[in-house]
């Protein structure tokens, strides 16, 4: 690859249209690889994220289909190509799922394409998905019982899977070997070089066009900006040192406790993570780089406006998280349920820190996902079931805005649409709805959260359920929670199980039905101060019910439902009827 002689410097025109290009080159690569992906985790629930980073590593521009890769992609890559610093050449494809090494868990895979102008490092397309399958105890990665992380995987440190362009074979044979869907696994690698393939080549048009050394002024001037816009949002808030707790199960009879403390200096922002529980023996802990994701997600729900995903995000907040913790384990520590449970905690340890600071914008960050784990019995290979998302939505309420339903905004994670859950894993969908009255009321109100009914098609499935919230959130500034998630299996048996937060390896038949539900957002603020008219439409959306709208909000509806009664309702309102 080769790049124009470069010119004088780059003015502001120059700077945003580069920029645009960056991102529109991350965007065609997420594209390429959820139409050449076979998983329907990519296909179709988009667990993926695409990226490119510049010659010294740093994050240039990212799309985030998973919220949950925000951080890593950028830390994996960045760890990879750093091992390899010295023995770089043009194509060399690099790959990583460590947490040890900038990961989270062992199956969420990172590709790294080398891409070089004569003897330059110049911009490297990034990729990252989470596999059906990566080895260990349990198909699919997520292994309760796990006390080292050797038992959830296979453990791929940064290695080299293709030099100048050509796969290493032997590297390639001992992955496939070491995963219970080669067939799959072989296709996700695929769909993931297919997309770095035309990263490399739209970076190849980009420095035809503009030059290297022109590119090179580009991306410092965009990473500098956005450091510079999020440093002067924090300048605005209030000086200070804030903390806050969350907690979650370790499913092992323990707790998981995050810490954190915010503070604020000008536009210095410091996230310390002293006196978080000690790294357990369990699948909860938080690897480092999780940990700086889901800080970010915290923060920003607080952020105004739309922020760049790039290392200026990165850099813009210092995280102290003390080694050997729930939030910084130390390898081999088992990692599996990261972005599930700990992950969220410390998401909302950090957002209500802020609160304390910034009442007027507190919220709840974005929630997990209630996650249905199926195996298939051993049978021919490529037939495990994982990692199946059946429910989103739900999310929390703000001042000024309402919480959103399914899909959330905040990440591009969408469900297995019903044919693929009919054709590829052998279910029947019953029913799939947002559920009314699930949402926290408020002055804004909270997200509705959805249902999913299936019923199971074979025999001889194997459950592994997790709820990652049982409990509903609570509202803010007067709000009133939201339903808390819930699975149920064998759903009207009478040895039905309601899973309450996990239930590990049970048994399913064909004709067994499943019901996963995402529950409603927390609300924010006083219902009563919600307008009769927004109620209405909420009515008449099918978020809330008229009874509800009455006793929650005291909003009465005329017969037809379709306009408010404004007599009866400001009785209501005024605590007279």
């Amino acid at each position: 690859m080769t790049a124009s002689a470069p010119s004088a410097a780059i003015g502001t025109v120059e700077t945003e249209i580069i920029r645009n290009r960056l991102e529109s080159v991350a965007q065609e690569m997420g594209i390429v690889l959820r139409r050449v992906s076979r998983s329907p985790l990519v296909s179709e629930t988009r667990q993926y994220s695409t990226a490119l980073l510049d010659g010294t590593a740093r994050l240039v521009a990212q799309v985030p289909g998973n919220l949950a890769h925000l951080a890593s992609i950028a830390r994996t890559s960045a760890a990879a190509l750093d091992k390899f610093a010295f023995d770089l050449q043009d194509e060399d494809i690099l790959i990583a799922n460590d947490p040890y090494y900038g990961g989270s868990s062992l199956a969420q895979l990172t590709l790294v394409t080398v891409t070089m102008a004569g003897d330059d490092l110049v911009l490297f397309p990034a990729s990252r998905v989470q596999l059906t399958d990566i080895g260990g105890s349990q198909p699919g990665g997520l292994y309760p019982a796990a006390r080292e992380l050797f038992q959830e995987g296979d453990i791929i440190p940064p290695v080299r899977l293709a030099t100048t362009g050509r796969i290493e074979k032997d590297v390639l044979s001992r992955l496939l070997k070491n995963n219970r869907t080669p067939g799959r696994y072989r296709a996700d690698l695929d769909a993931m070089i297919a997309a770095n393939r035309i990263g490399r080549r739209r970076i190849g048009e980009l420095l035809t066009e503009f030059g290297l050394a022109e590119v090179r002024a580009a991306i410092d001037r965009i990473l500098g900006y956005t450091e510079r816009l999020l440093r002067a949002e924090v300048a605005r808030w209030p000086d200070g040192a804030w903390t806050a707790e969350a907690s979650c199960g370790d499913f092992k009879g323990g707790t998981a406790t995050v810490r954190a403390t915010v503070r604020i200096a000008g536009d210095e922002l410091e996230v310390d993570f002293e006196g978080s529980s000690p790294q357990l023996g369990s699948f909860v802990n938080s690897p480092l780089a999780n940990t700086e994701t889901f800080t970010l997600i915290g923060l920003l729900g607080f952020v105004p406006g739309a922020v760049p995903f790039n290392e200026g995000l990165l850099r813009s907040v210092r995280i102290l998280a003390p080694a050997d913790s729930v939030v910084n384990p130390s390898f081999p520590a088992p990692t599996g349920a990261a972005a599930y449970h700990v992950g969220r905690e410390i998401a909302v340890a950090v957002a209500a820190a802020l609160s304390q600071a910034l009442p007027e914008r507190a919220n709840r960050p974005i929630t997990s996902l209630p996650l249905l784990v199926l195996n298939d019995q051993p049978r021919p290979r490529d037939r495990y079931i994982s990692q199946l998302t059946m429910a989103i939505g739900g999310c929390g309420a703000a001042a000024g805005r309402d919480g959103w339903g399914w899909p959330a905004p905040q990440s591009g994670i969408d469900v297995s649409s019903p044919e693929v859950l009919e054709q590829q894993y052998g279910m029947r969908v019953i029913e799939r709805r947002l559920v009314d009255d699930s949402a926290g009321a408020g002055r804004w109100r909270g997200g509705p959260g959805s249902r999913v009914v299936v019923e199971v098609a074979r025999d001889d499935l194997v459950a592994t359920a997790l709820v990652a919230r049982v409990d509903g959130d609570d509202g803010l500034a007067g709000g009133e929670p939201g339903t808390a998630d819930r699975i149920v299996l064998r759903d009207g048996r009478p040895d039905a199980v309601d899973v309450d937060p996990i239930a590990y390896r049970l048994p399913l038949a064909a004709g067994d039905r499943i019901v996963v539900a995402k529950g409603g957002g927390p609300g924010w603020g006083s219902p009563r101060e919600r307008s009769a008219e927004a109620v209405r439409d909420d009515v008449l959306d099918g978020y809330v019910s008229v009874a509800a709208a009455r006793r929650q909000y005291g909003v009465v509806l005329r017969e037809d439902g379709l306009e408010v009664d404004e007599e009866r309702t400001a009785e209501a309102r005024s605590g007279a009827a």
